[in-house]
């Protein structure tokens, strides 16, 4: 299935035929800044 390919490779199909690719964009550094910045924030406050 190509859909499931793509998935694989971190790309989403819509309905409507368009594409998100959630490998590329910045997308992943943006999510791992904001996990990362909460893990950190929650750390703090054990201190």
């Amino acid at each position: 299935d190509s859909g499931y390919a793509d998935g694989e490779k971190g790309i989403l199909n819509s309905s409507n035929g368009k594409q998100l690719d959630l490998s590329g964009g910045g997308l992943k550094d943006k999510i791992t800044k904001q996990v990362c910045d909460t893990i950190l924030s929650q750390a703090k406050s054990m201190l």
